[in-house]
């Protein structure tokens, strides 16, 4: 690791500032509301409440994502512009002369030299690779054991690389859609944009972990059920206010929700939302989301305010709101009334009432005046500025948000956020970071933010942006960011700086490293979006940094950790469980073991207490003290007289020369067994309820759990479903029959015992359309038309699946509720064309129940090869069959269900119609149904199993055309196969029913 400032003449004298506390001296700075603050009272809400699903694989037994190659197509993000009458008002190019800011941090005395042990990394490796598209929006976060990081793919979805962080080796890589699968939301439809926090306040501070991305229209929130975020997720998808895209979304943790802000239009603003973090923490249904509105700032059409996320052993105080903030420059978006020597920092605050929407509020901005930053560079929406050596291609300056993170810490005396974002630091479109820290006293609950200090850092003439910043237990920030520019033979780099508490105010005195120098231009304008800096809960010293490098075209992501030696106090940590328990008293709780974790290498002995109890409780801690870094177990009885209900106490850890730490517990109390629940849906005699309904009911007193019985008879002897729900609501897994009465009631229990069972409710199916259409093409081009209007010509009623260019897709017990099965995958260039894995398995078994289906994928065989389902169910030889067919027309073959038809022209020269046709060889149990005009085959079909497949692009074949192979495919599924697919020989294939 080399220091890379250099500076030739130092100053004979120096004024150097000696802080002697975390507590910096506040410098002066004047905090006001703005003219146009104002408090927003009663939140709008997102659709009701927001039922979980529930990953079927453990994150680590996913699939390992396919990886670009060269040659394979790469795919460019375009930014979001809401607000384009805004950009109308850009300003003149201008400057304020050199930032005083960055000519303070070159006068000061550096620590050149001296051994803090930041400049040593501890991990220093390669993330992700680059995955074919631009931008890469690194994002990553350390938990207990591993750290997690997600960029964007060009297909579906995020990819998701968790590390061990002790050893950086790879624990699991998977693709988030996959995760997603089986979830029945929309989930596997994500496009990216991802965020990871890891939430270490949750479940008594073991912490979890909140991976997250956007859809078209919504945000997919997975929170992992452990602190091990190889293992399973609870599933959220939240619409969007707009119903549109909830662009450069970010999401931090705060103790009342999830807090999110968005590059999403809502009342002519931007929408900021609040979710339900106590309820999805446990994975129960999420209470409404709730989001107001914040108005826009004149000159950028792309805009957000970043929600502040906290860190540290200390929450911040009971009841305080939320936090969102950004930059103006007055120049920039009021030129009218700009004042040439400050800008300002604008803070808004949220403040949530979960049961009563009307009550919550939104209030701001608050300004907090900082010394004048320039956000004009290149103009205020030019998305390339960047200069790169031997390339004409410039990178995005990112300067419209406070950029990822904005970090709130409880320092006890104190609360603080520090903050970073990108600044012109000399009129010529210098890019340079100004990083700032905001203070206010420890007790305050809202308001009261001043600016405790700033800086420039800009030491020479590289452009230093896209930046991440963060403080330590002791104070100390460390800033990571990109470098780059052609003047001084900088390519995309990652960098980084930092500063100790006692430093000289408002200077990175600690001088800038690097954790990898890049070697190439970056081959898109389109870079970063963002970065991440985060700080290691465990010790609460060491900053791990992610962001991307180039040294290719395509960009690569790096990984890294380091730490100052003068860190943190020594102390101690409480974590271990079960925290979360039933019990019915008099008896005693499952034993819980409570681990201790060392900071700083504390050694004294921990004595553990019991706080919180009712009385006649006991307990036996085994040992006590413990050592830390060693565990003991709690034994705890309950006696009779404990109230019912939620208990809570405390595991209280204290130490010599150590703060005190605590364990929480949640007690279910129960000393009774429950009466019966009241059935609410389906409604009693309720008709055409979907095969695979939701159950609702309202629970009696004193109810833990309830076991579900479905039958096709009142005295329950057919029971056709069984499942026991925690929750008053369940779906139903499996298809129950069509065009049947069901009988259905539940049995509540408890710790205590079975209690009563429901009155029987019932309910008759309702029949479905016979055909199931799955959308599997990435929609650039979307294809979906094409088959849409198709069926709509023929009349034939249909339900549509779309996989949004993902492997969710649908399953066995959906493709089963359907006769008839087509499925398309249009000129499929974002990811693997055709069903995966999962797809495949769930066709097999749906054409081994006899259903039939007309797969059109032409680049399903390409892409994935002769797959054991592509032989043993669609009738295609691994052997012979390849891609690149090159015919222009096809024409049924004599015997088949296409007898007779064509030869049709294929049109490649429609929008989005490419020509990348398969050669299709019949195994000899199977047929060629088409050829082309040069006689390679163009469809197969095997009659056993009532498939066809084509290896050409129905969408290029004319409307009529397509309107006759889709009847003709319909047609041989209502008659016996043997008299239609093939001439003879067959006579004794199955009908199908």
């Amino acid at each position: 690791m080399s220091l890379l400032i250099r500076i030739t003449t130092l100053m004979v004298s120096v004024l150097v500032w000696t802080m002697l506390s975390t507590s910096v001296t506040t410098i002066s700075a004047q905090t006001t509301p703005a003219d146009d603050f104002q408090v927003q009272r009663g939140a709008e809400t997102v659709g009701g409440v927001t039922l979980p699903a529930f990953t079927l694989r453990a994150a680590r037994d996913l699939p390992t994502p396919k990886q670009w190659q060269p040659g394979d197509p790469i795919k460019e993000i375009p930014r979001q512009f809401l607000d384009r009458e805004a950009m109308d008002n850009v300003p003149e190019a201008r400057g304020f002369g050199f930032d005083p800011l960055a000519q303070k941090q070159l006068d000061a005395t550096l620590n050149f030299g001296v051994d803090t042990g930041l400049e040593t990394t501890i991990i220093n490796q390669d993330g992700g690779n680059f995955t074919g598209v631009n931008p890469s929006d690194t994002i990553g976060d350390v938990g207990a054991n591993f750290y997690v990081q997600m960029i964007n793919t060009a297909g579906a979805g995020s990819e998701v690389l968790i590390i061990d962080k002790e050893t950086g080796v790879q624990a699991a890589f998977f693709n988030s859609v996959d995760l997603a699968a089986g979830s029945g939301t929309g989930c596997g439809g994500g496009q990216g944009d991802p965020v990871v926090v890891f939430d270490q306040a949750a479940a008594n501070g073991e912490g979890r972990w909140l991976l997250a991305e956007f859809t078209g229209s919504s945000i997919c929130v997975y929170v992992s059920q452990t602190q091990d975020p190889t293992g399973n997720y609870f599933v959220y998808e939240f619409d969007s206010i707009s119903g549109g895209l909830p662009d450069y979304f970010k999401a931090v943790v705060w103790p009342d929700a999830y807090y999110v802000g968005a590059n999403e239009g809502f009342q002519g603003g931007r929408a900021n939302y609040a979710y339900d973090r106590v309820n999805m923490l446990l994975g129960n249904p999420a209470r409404p989301i709730q989001v107001f509105s914040s108005g826009t700032l004149s000159g950028f059409g792309f805009q957000l305010l970043q929600p502040v996320d906290f860190d540290g052993l200390i929450a911040p105080p009971n009841g305080a709101p939320g936090i969102f903030m950004r930059h103006n420059d007055d120049e920039s978006h009021n030129p009218d009334c700009a004042d040439s020597s400050q800008d300002c920092l604008e803070l808004w605050e949220m403040s949530i009432d979960w049961d009563t929407p009307a009550n919550s509020t939104f209030s701001g901005p608050t300004q907090i005046q900082i010394a004048e930053i320039d956000s004009n560079l290149c103009g205020l929406t030019a998305f390339a500025c960047v200069s790169q050596p031997g390339s004409a291609t410039t990178l995005d300056p990112l300067r419209e948000p406070v950029m990822w993170r904005a970090q709130f810490r409880n320092f006890g005396a104190s609360q603080q956020i520090a903050g970073s974002l990108v600044t012109d630091v000399d009129g010529t479109d210098r890019h340079g970071v100004r990083w700032f820290v905001l203070e206010r006293p420890g007790g305050t609950v809202t308001g009261g933010w001043s600016l405790q200090q700033e800086g420039t850092f800009s030491p020479d003439a590289t452009n230093r942006w896209m930046s991440s910043s963060a403080m330590d237990s002791s104070g100390n920030l460390v800033i990571g960011y990109n470098a780059s520019s052609s003047a001084t033979g900088v390519f995309p780099s990652m960098r980084y700086a930092g500063r100790q508490v006692g430093d000289t105010p408002g200077v990175l005195a600690s001088g800038e490293f690097s954790l990898i120098e890049g070697t190439a231009p970056n081959g898109s304008n389109r870079y970063g979006d963002y970065s991440a800096l985060v700080v290691d809960p465990v010790d609460d010293c060491t900053f791990w940094y992610t962001a991307q490098y180039n040294v290719a075209s395509g960009w690569s992501t790096r990984i890294g950790s380091m730490r100052y030696n003068a860190c943190g106090s020594p102390g101690f940590v409480l974590g271990g469980g079960p925290t979360e328990q039933q019990v019915c008293v008099p008896d005693n709780l499952q034993d819980i073991t409570v681990n201790t974790t060392s900071i700083n290498d504390f050694i004294d002995p921990i004595t553990l207490a019991l706080s919180g109890q009712p009385a006649g409780t006991t307990v036996n801690f085994t040992p006590n003290p413990v050592t830390p870094g060693n565990s003991a177990v709690a034994s705890i009885g309950l006696p009779a007289s404990t109230t019912p209900g939620a208990l809570s106490m405390n595991i209280d850890g204290t130490a010599a020369g150590a703060d005190p730490r605590t364990l929480a517990l949640t007690i279910d109390v129960f000393n009774a067994t429950p009466g019966a629940a009241t059935l609410v849906a389906p409604t009693d005699a309720a008709i055409d309820v979907d095969l695979l309904p939701v159950l609702s009911w309202t629970a009696a007193a004193q109810s833990a759990s309830f076991a579900i019985e479905i039958a096709t008879d009142p005295a329950f002897a057919n029971i056709v479903y069984m499942a026991t729900e925690a929750s008053s609501s369940h779906q139903v897994g499996i298809p129950l029959e069509r065009l049947t009465e069901h009988y259905w009631r539940l049995t509540s229990s408890n710790p205590c015992g079975g209690g009563q069972t429901s009155p029987v409710f019932t309910f008759t199916t309702r029949d479905l359309p016979p055909l199931l259409l799955v959308d599997d093409d990435d929609n650039t081009p979307d294809v979906r038309s094409f088959y849409t209007d198709t069926l709509d010509a023929l009349g034939v009623q249909f339900d549509l699946f779309d996989t949004n260019n993902t492997d969710n897709e649908p399953d066995a017990a959906l493709l089963q509720q359907y006769q008839q099965i087509i499925w398309f995958s249009g000129d499929e260039f974002g990811g693997a064309a055709g069903p995966g894995s999962a797809g495949e398995a769930a066709l097999a078994d749906a054409l081994s129940a006899g259903r039939c289906l007309l797969m059109t994928s032409q680049d399903y065989l390409f892409d994935r090869g002769v797959t054991t389902f592509m032989a043993d169910f669609l009738g295609l030889d691994p052997a012979s069959s390849s891609d690149d067919g090159d015919y222009l027309s096809v024409t049924g073959e004599t015997g088949t269900l296409f007898d007779g038809l064509g030869p049709y022209t294929l049109d490649y020269d429609t929008p989005g119609v490419d020509d990348f046709s398969d050669i299709m060889v019949p195994l000899i149990d199977a047929a060629l149904t088409m050829s082309g005009d040069n006689s390679n085959g163009a469809a197969v079909g095997r009659s056993e199993f009532a498939s066809v497949f084509l290896g050409f692009p129905l969408e290029a074949v004319p409307s009529a055309g397509r309107e006759e192979l889709i009847a003709a495919f319909l047609d041989q599924c209502r008659v016996p196969l043997a008299e239609v697919f093939f001439v003879d020989g067959f006579e004794d294939l199955p009908v199908v029913p």
